[in-house]
């Protein structure tokens, strides 16, 4: 035990799970208490249940998920045709077409939101400035192609959260999709302690509930889960959570 503690720290990792007992150590009583044991260099891992998290900024994952990375996936999954995901995407790519942030989030109050760019896509409790979001997620869409295709294939071809898109990122987002599908079906889901190990994900605390969003990497591996279905897994987490009440326009 003592050797896998010391692994752990290593490389700055907690492993907890949600349902907090004070057997599990002194004074632990609510996940808030954990969550502030962490910070930039030590993340927690955190075993969540899948209806408690949402992808892609605003698609539950819950067994009625609309998230159209999931039902390309079921669609796939049915004929193992990756055509047939082609179709899904292609539908929601040329439907979804926010022309700010406040149509994306669906949101109406917001005196400035409507004056953003979707593609920022920053949340009320993100610290960071809309250009520093914006650049954060070009540098994304450039590594996330070259990791995957080996070609360099930026905004100037869309951003995989909605339309409009290019077809050249729609096929590099369907292959790229089924390959982590079938990887998770025939070897289960693999994860390990480099930086994309796991999947990234903020916290969102109300009292004695939480639920969680994909934040930084793993946006693909949700929806294989998902679209798997698969009801438990492990998230990565660091300081990033808010503890308030939070209408929030999911779907």
């Amino acid at each position: 035990m003592n050797f896998i503690k010391r692994l752990f720290d290593r490389f700055g990792l907690v492993v907890e799970k949600k349902v907090y007992r004070t057997e599990l150590e002194d004074g632990i009583k609510h996940p808030q208490d954990i969550l502030y044991r962490s910070d930039f260099k030590r993340k927690i891992i955190l075993d969540a249940e899948m209806e408690d998290g949402w992808g892609m900024e605003r698609f539950s994952l819950n067994e009625n998920s609309i998230h159209p990375f999931v039902i390309a996936l079921k669609a796939y999954a049915k004929t193992g045709s990756q055509s047939d995901a082609v179709v899904v995407l292609k539908k929601y790519y040329k439907t979804v077409q926010p022309d700010n942030l406040a149509k994306w989030f669906s949101v109406s109050n917001s005196p400035n939101a409507d004056k953003v760019s979707a593609i920022a896509g920053l949340f009320p409790w993100d610290s960071i400035s809309i250009e520093e979001k914006e650049t954060h997620v070009s540098e994304c869409a450039v590594h996330d192609s070259l990791a995957n295709s080996g070609d360099k294939v930026g905004l100037e071809h869309g951003w995989r959260n909605f339309g409009p898109i290019s077809d050249e990122l729609l096929q590099l987002e369907v292959s790229r999709l089924v390959k982590v599908y079938e990887s998770i079906k025939s070897h289960g889901y693999v994860r390990n302690f480099n930086n994309d190990g796991d999947i990234g994900a903020f916290v969102l605390i109300n009292k004695d509930d939480w639920k969680w969003c994909v934040d930084w990497g793993g946006q693909h591996r949700i929806a294989a889960l998902c679209a798997l279905g698969h009801q438990k897994l492990k998230l990565k987490s660091g300081k990033s959570y808010i503890e308030m009440t939070i209408k929030y326009g999911l779907m």
